[in-house]
């Protein structure tokens, strides 16, 4: 989680409480930097089976 803006951090925090809680799924698309610095765009979803 180190590696996301801000923003991102907070999105996909509330998408993952969202999920466990509430048992919403998620399609996110999120910043962060790679181990080398560069910035990079991420999608990322999340479906909630029981």
């Amino acid at each position: 989680m180190s590696y996301f803006l801000p923003d991102s951090k907070d999105k996909i925090e509330n998408a993952l409480a969202a999920a466990m809680i509430q048992g919403k799924s998620y399609d996110l698309e999120l910043e962060a930097y790679t181990t080398k610095g560069r910035l990079i765009d991420i999608r990322t979803t999340g479906v909630v089976t029981m």
